[in-house]
C-alpha cells in the first residue's frame, strides 16, 4: 500500500486519537483538579460534587440516546454532533466562572463524550479489518482509559499547581476543534444501517430520568446514610421505584426494539455482565488505592500521581498481552479476563497488608500488579465485545457495553466510598473510646511523645501533644477503614465473579449443543 493509499487510514487513526485525547482529559479532569475548580467557582466540596453527578448522569443519558442518533443521522454525523457538544462544553468550562455555567459545561461534556465514543467505535469497526481494529482500538484505550488512570492525574495536578487548571479545558477545546477540521477534510464512507424498531420516545424520557436519579442516589450515598436523611430517603425510594418500573416496562411490554433483541442473546448478556464487572472492579480498586495513598500515606495529588506512574507501564504491558491474545485462535480472547481480575485481587490483598507510611518503593509492586491486571481486563473485555456484535447490532451493542461498564464504575465507586466512610466513623468511635481524660493509654502516649520531642530539642506543650494525638488517631482510623474496605472488596468480587463463570459455562454448553446438532 502506497503512502497516498494509506493517507485516509492514517487520517482516520489520527481522528480517533484526537477524539480519545479530548474524551480522556474530560474524564480525568474532575477528580484531579476538583479543589482548584471549587475555588474558581466559589463552591464547597459538597456543592462541587453535584457537578460530578451531573456529568456522570449526562454520560449515561448520552449512551442511552447515542444509538437513536446514529440510526437517524449516521455515525459520521453523530460524531460531528458529539464533537460540537464537546467543543461547546470545553469553551464554556474555559470561560465560565459561575456554577450555572460550569454545570451546563459538564452536562455538555458528558453528552458529547458519550456520543463521540459510540460513533467513533462504530466508524472504526466498519472501516478496519479485525487485526487492524484491535490495534486501533487499543491505541484509543490508551488515551480514554489508561492515561486517565496512570498519567493524567499527575499531569493535571502539576498543571493546577504551577499554571491553571482551565488550560486542560483549552486543550480539550483544541482537540475537538481539530476533530471538526479533520471531519471536514476526511472522506469517511458512511455505513448504511437498516431501519430498526426503537422504543417510544416517552420510554427514553423515563429511562433517562431513571439513570440520572440512580446516579444521584448512588453518588450522594457517600454523604448521607441511606435512611437517616429524610430527603435522601425519598430520593432513594423514588429512584428504586422508577428503575423497577423501567425494567418491567422494557421486559414486559414486548416492544420489538433492537436493544431488546441484542440483550436476548445469552452470550451478549454474559459479555455485558463482563463489562459491568470490569467497571466495578477497576473503579472500586481505584477508589481504594486513592484512599490508601491519600488517607493513610498522606500524599497530595502530585505525589499520588507520581507514585502511580509505574502502574501506567504495567497497564500498557497488560494491554499488549490482551491485543496479542485477541489475535490468536487457540484461546478465546475473553479468557484473559479472569487473570486480570485475580491480579487486581492479589494487589488489593497486598495493599491491605502494608504498614502505615510504608516507603514509596514498596508500593511499586502492588500498584504495578494492579496496573497489569487493569490493562488485561479493560483491553480484553473491550476487544472481545466489539468483535462480537454483528454490523447491524453495533449501535445498540456498543452503547450497551459502555452503559454497563459505566454503571459498574458508578456502583463500585459509590459502594466503596460509603464503605470507607462508615468504616472511618466506626473506627474513630472505637479508637477514641480508650482515650478519655485521665486514661492510662492517653497518659502513656503523652509521656512517650514528650520524651520524643525532648530528644529533638523541642519543649512539649498541651497544644502540640493534642495535635500529635489527633494526627496519630486520624492515621490509625484511615488505615483501619481502608484495610476493612479492601477486605470487603475481595468479598464483593468473590460474590460477583462466580456469576460470570456460570454464564460462560452456560454459553459453552449452548455452543457445544449447537455444534453437536450441526454435526448430526
Amino acid at each position: 500500500m502506497t503512502l497516498r493509499e494509506r493517507g485516509p487510514w492514517l487520517g482516520l487513526v489520527g481522528l480517533a486519537l484526537l477524539v480519545a485525547l479530548a474524551y480522556g482529559l474530560s474524564s480525568a479532569l474532575f477528580s484531579s483538579v476538583s479543589p482548584q475548580m471549587a475555588v474558581t467557582l466559589g463552591l464547597s466540596a459538597d456543592e462541587l460534587s453535584l457537578l460530578n453527578i451531573g456529568f456522570t448522569g449526562a454520560q449515561l443519558v448520552g449512551l442511552l440516546l447515542a444509538p437513536l442518533l446514529v440510526r437517524r443521522q449516521g455515525a459520521n454525523d453523530a460524531l460531528r454532533t458529539g464533537t460540537l457538544l464537546g467543543l461547546a462544553g470545553s469553551l464554556l468550562l474555559l470561560w465560565s466562572v459561575s456554577p450555572i455555567g460550569a454545570s451546563v459545561a459538564w452536562a455538555l461534556l458528558g453528552l458529547g463524550g458519550s456520543t463521540v465514543l459510540v460513533a467513533l467505535n462504530l466508524i472504526l469497526l466498519a472501516r478496519f479489518s479485525y487485526r487492524a481494529m484491535t490495534l486501533v482500538l487499543a491505541a484509543t484505550l490508551v488515551f480514554t482509559t489508561y492515561l486517565p488512570m496512570g498519567f493524567y492525574p499527575w499531569l493535571l495536578a502539576e498543571m493546577a499547581d504551577h499554571l491553571d487548571w482551565q488550560l486542560a479545558a483549552l486543550v480539550m477545546a483544541a482537540g475537538y476543534a481539530l476533530v471538526l477540521t479533520l471531519l471536514t477534510h476526511l472522506s469517511v464512507p458512511e455505513t448504511v444501517l437498516q431501519p430498526a424498531s426503537k422504543s417510544p420516545p416517552w420510554f427514553y424520557l423515563l429511562a433517562g430520568t431513571a439513570l440520572v436519579m440512580l446516579t444521584a442516589a448512588l453518588m450522594r450515598g457517600g454523604h448521607y446514610n441511606w435512611f437517616d436523611h429524610p430527603g435522601f430517603r425519598v430520593l432513594a425510594g423514588a429512584t428504586a421505584l422508577l428503575c423497577v418500573s423501567v425494567l418491567m416496562l422494557f421486559l414486559g411490554r414486548g416492544w420489538p426494539s433492537r436493544a431488546r433483541q441484542v440483550l436476548a442473546e445469552l452470550k451478549t448478556s454474559v459479555y455485558l455482565y463482563n463489562a459491568f464487572l470490569a467497571g466495578f472492579a477497576v473503579m472500586a480498586s481505584g477508589a481504594l488505592v486513592g484512599g490508601f495513598l491519600g488517607q493513610v500515606m498522606g500524599y497530595n495529588g502530585i505525589n499520588s500521581g507520581w507514585v502511580q506512574l509505574p502502574a501506567l507501564a504495567a497497564m500498557l504491558a497488560g494491554m499488549a498481552v490482551s491485543v496479542l491474545g485477541a489475535n490468536q485462535s487457540r484461546v478465546p480472547s475473553d479468557a484473559i479476563v479472569p487473570v486480570g481480575v485475580v491480579m487486581i485481587l492479589i494487589s488489593m490483598a497486598q495493599l491491605s497488608g502494608l504498614p502505615n507510611h510504608v516507603a514509596p518503593e514498596h508500593l511499586v509492586g502492588p500498584l504495578a500488579l494492579r496496573g497489569f491486571g487493569v490493562g488485561l481486563l479493560n483491553a480484553s473485555v473491550t476487544l472481545a465485545v466489539m468483535a462480537h456484535f454483528a454490523p447491524d447490532e453495533r449501535p445498540e451493542g456498543v452503547a450497551l457495553f459502555y452503559l454497563f461498564r459505566t454503571l459498574g464504575s458508578v456502583i463500585g465507586g459509590a459502594v466503596f466510598g460509603r464503605v470507607i466512610q462508615v468504616g472511618s466513623a466506626s473506627a474513630m468511635t472505637e479508637l477514641a473510646r480508650p482515650l478519655a481524660d485521665g486514661n492510662t493509654a492517653t497518659i502513656a502516649f503523652e509521656q512517650a511523645m514528650s520524651a520524643a520531642l525532648h530528644s529533638q530539642g523541642i519543649v512539649p506543650n498541651s497544644a502540640l501533644l493534642a495535635s500529635q494525638l489527633s494526627a496519630t488517631l486520624k492515621l490509625e482510623v484511615g488505615s483501619l477503614a481502608l484495610s476493612n474496605a479492601l477486605l470487603a472488596f475481595l468479598v464483593a468480587i468473590g460474590m460477583l465473579a462466580p456469576v460470570l463463570l456460570a454464564g460462560k459455562a452456560m454459553v459453552a454448553r449452548k455452543q457445544a449443543a449447537l455444534s453437536a446438532g450441526k454435526a448430526a
